[in-house]
């Protein structure tokens, strides 16, 4: 398998959606989202980063760096908004760039997922150990430094040597002295023990935590504005020390780059997607709520503390507590603070490992991970295994980490990961599944939805799309197959699609009723066609295609096996037929120019990028169908598509050559023989010609070699419906009708158990061709009159 090779969003959906006893369970409504997202994001924002922010960079302007953070964050949380409610999957982002950008993409991002939430949960777990001893201080209960400090920190010039930093001995990395933060490593593991339990659990206890939260953030608020002390907030804005980043306007951005840190929560809301109930609607109000929700609590609380106390004395471990000590709060006061601290930094830690387990489970369930990570427990359809390797990672890094160097490790990681979901969007197929229609039903296509190819795929398309992804996967075993007598469309989408599956590392044959053309043998790849085979192989499959046609009877022999296998079958079609194929997923569209437009709208609905050979394929499709853009089934996106597939290294001439210009002198010695019983009806507009019962053999020509000859007499002027007569296989005749104008062939057709379009369809018919001919005629001369009679009603 590639490393660039991407997963089908169809594929995760359908991985997603099946229900197996340790599969995850849609548990979560909109109000446990956006108590995960607030869980998550106010915590060290407010409780530990607040008081550094205005300390070290923005001074009393830190609502500032709030509202620009909170400002960027929205856009970020618009494409995790979008992404979440359209590929309702667990694994956030990593699922994401998979499904867009491929393999090699979502393992990066992956780990860098993993990174941020381990790392953050660690930052957190420093905090709250800062709280939990500040709460225990006020009950006279103390704890020895040596098990509360981190062994390591990490410092700047600017603290060496002051008060607010006494560990900070030189800049850069220094030995506390310490031997563990025990209180941060027990948070990590009594939330990794929450979170086992169950997710309907992990989130009840959250949504309790937060309550109680956000309560106290409050409390907070009201006392402090009791407290204001107005000279504090002068000036609002520091003048810059002469270095960039502290104070100022740089000082905004810096401290708004520090706080950044503290609103990565959002995005965990997305890696719970596949356990939400109602993920379109309720992905989008968890992760936007819970962002508007938070910035402006951040921006109420910023401003109440830097009125409260000097900015320059909260860079402290525990800012808000200590400004309440300062202006003589209620002891109660001080230790409702300590008290949420604890449990509020104590959901951010929930949150961050939650999020961090579901990347591991969607990792391992590709294959990126050892599979066991994928296991959950039956009951709590919780991932299992993962919490203690989340554990053991997090605890780890707690064992030698402090705030600053936690942030370190995120910031940088969250950015590419923000970059990534954004950029994705770009390539985003439409995903909405919807169920498709039976086999020869037209769909109605409205809207556009998103390409990677470079052209808009219709929705209903793209839902048709998603559905037939479900059935093309690795494991199954494909064969593709069209109609006897191949034509340039049956042969250049079944072909087309041939090497997009085998680009995913799909199992994939051809297996058509008759041999391909020798004209559009170029085409075919080494060891793809097995139409020699061709009923062994239908008798292998698992998965059936069907292209070009929707009817049995158009397959001849092989029409029995197909009933026989009863295996999925997919129909890929643009014709208006009986639809007699066995149940499966169709994509149909009788307006689409050709089968191939529509395999290419297929690829672009599951991001699936077209490589030369499936662009040659797709491209001879569409060029034959339309008699080289000539015909009136050519449309303006049919242009487009085209175009697509010239950018993707199409050689028109090259194919022209091939397909039109490599005649052997039997096609053009039939042609003429034919156009000998050339019979025209000038008063009715009716045209035919028919093929001697030999005139293949003594030519040395092929059922091929008659594509194009009905063309003759129906570019006669004042012809309106054209016939080509000629015995098939079985004694049958099959007839070609082409129409101009306003005739619509297809209906006609559609009387003798045929079908096709408005201007070129078939039918085959039992009986001798003189019986066959007075038939059709027959009945043609009737509905050209009935035609001509209305025609001239209308005007």
């Amino acid at each position: 398998m590639s490393l660039f090779a991407t997963k089908s969003i169809a594929v995760l959906r359908a991985e997603a959606d099946a229900v197996t006893e340790r599969s995850l369970k849609r548990t979560l409504g909109p109000f446990n989202l956006v108590a995960l997202g607030i869980g998550a994001v106010i915590g060290a924002g407010i409780f530990v980063l607040t008081g550094q922010a205005a300390a070290l960079h923005a001074g009393p302007a830190v609502p500032i760096s709030m509202g620009l953070v909170g400002i960027a964050c929205t856009f970020a949380a618009l494409c995790y908004a979008e992404m979440a409610s359209a590929v309702p999957v667990a694994g956030s982002a990593y699922t994401y760039v998979y499904a867009t950008m491929g393999e090699l993409a979502a393992w990066v991002v992956g780990w860098d997922l993993v990174l941020e939430y381990a790392a953050g949960a660690a930052g957190v777990g420093v905090g709250w150990s800062g709280h939990f001893v500040s709460l225990l201080s006020l009950f006279g209960v103390q704890l020895p430094e040596t098990l509360t400090v981190s062994p390591t920190a990490w410092c700047t010039a600017a603290q060496v040597g002051t008060m607010a930093a006494p560990l900070c001995a030189h800049p850069g990395l220094n030995f506390t002295g310490a031997i563990i933060n025990l209180p941060a490593v027990f948070i990590v593991a009594l939330m990794s023990t929450v979170l086992v339990i169950g997710i309907r659990e992990s989130a009840r206890v959250n949504n309790i935590i937060v309550v109680l939260k956000v309560a106290i953030v409050l409390l907070v608020a009201v006392v402090g504005l009791m407290h204001i002390n107005p000279a504090n907030w002068k000036p609002f804005i520091p003048p810059n020390t002469g270095e960039w980043g502290s104070y100022g306007w740089s000082g905004i951005l810096r401290g708004a780059g520090l706080v950044f840190f503290a609103y990565i929560g959002f995005d965990a809301v997305s890696t719970t997607a596949q356990e939400a109930r109602n993920p379109q609607k309720d992905m989008p109000i968890g992760i936007l709520g819970s962002l508007a929700i938070c910035t402006l609590l951040y921006m109420i609380v910023s401003a109440v503390l830097t009125g409260m106390v000097p900015y320059a004395d909260l860079n402290l471990p525990a800012p808000m507590a200590y400004a309440m000590q300062h202006v003589g709060a209620p002891w109660g006061v001080r230790m409702a603070i300590d008290l949420g601290a604890v449990l509020g930094l104590g959901s951010v830690i929930l949150v961050m490992l939650l999020g961090q387990s579901r990347v591991f489970f969607s990792m391992s369930r590709d294959g990126l991970l050892d599979p066991a990570l994928q296991a959950s427990r039956p009951r709590s359809a919780v991932p299992d295994t993962v919490g203690a390797v989340r554990t053991d990672h997090g605890d780890s890094l707690l064992l030698r980490t402090d705030v600053d160097a936690s942030r370190g490790h995120v910031d940088p990681a969250r950015r590419l990961v923000d970059h990534r979901v954004r950029d994705l969007l770009r390539v985003q197929p439409e995903t909405q599944p919807v169920a498709a229609g039976d086999c020869g039903k037209e769909v109605k296509t409205p809207f556009f939805g998103m390409s990677t190819n470079g052209v808009p795929v219709p929705p209903e398309r793209a839902r048709a799309a998603q559905e037939i992804a479900t059935v093309l996967t690795p494991e199954r075993r494909v064969v593709l197959t069209t109609h006897v007598n191949a034509d340039g469309d049956g042969v250049g989408s079944e072909i087309g699609l041939w090497h997009l599956l085998k680009a995913r590392g799909v199992t994939v044959t051809i297996a058509n009723p008759t041999g391909i053309p020798e004209r559009f043998a170029f085409l075919i790849p080494d060891g793809a066609d097995a139409s020699d085979r061709a009923v062994k192989e239908i008798e292998r499959a698992d998965v059936i295609v069907v292209l070009d046609i929707g009817d049995l009877s158009r397959l001849g022999d092989l029409g029995h096996a197909v009933r026989q296998r009863a295996a999925p079958t997919v129909c890929i079609d643009h014709h208006v037929s009986p639809g007699s194929l066995p149940a499966g997923p169709r994509l149909i569209a009788p307006e689409a120019t050709a089968t191939a437009e529509l395999v290419f709208d297929l690829a672009s609905a599951l991001g699936w990028p077209l490589n030369p050979e499936s662009a040659k394929a797709l491209y001879v499709g569409i060029l034959t169908d339309t008699g080289g853009f000539r015909f009136s089934n050519t449309s303006a996106r049919a242009l487009r598509v085209a175009a697509a597939l010239l950018e993707r290294g199409v050689d028109p001439e090259g194919i022209y050559e091939q397909v039109y210009a490599s005649a052997p002198e039997g096609r053009i010695r039939l042609t003429a023989e034919v156009l000998q019983t050339l019979v025209v009806e000038p008063g009715i507009g009716l045209a035919w010609v028919t093929v001697p019962p030999d005139a293949l053999d003594r030519h040395d020509a092929t059922a091929d070699d008659l594509d194009g000859i009905v063309e003759f007499p129906r570019s006669i002027a004042g012809v309106r419906l054209a016939l080509l007569f000629r015995q098939i296989a079985n004694g049958r005749i099959k007839v070609s009708f082409r129409s101009m104008g306003a005739v619509d062939v297809a209906d006609l057709a559609l009387q003798f158990g045929g079908g096709g379009h408005k201007k070129a369809a078939g039918a085959s018919f039992e009986g001798s061709m003189a019986d066959v001919e007075e038939k059709v005629l027959s009945a043609s001369r009737v509905y050209l009159q009935a035609h001509g009679e209305r025609r001239a009603a209308r005007r």
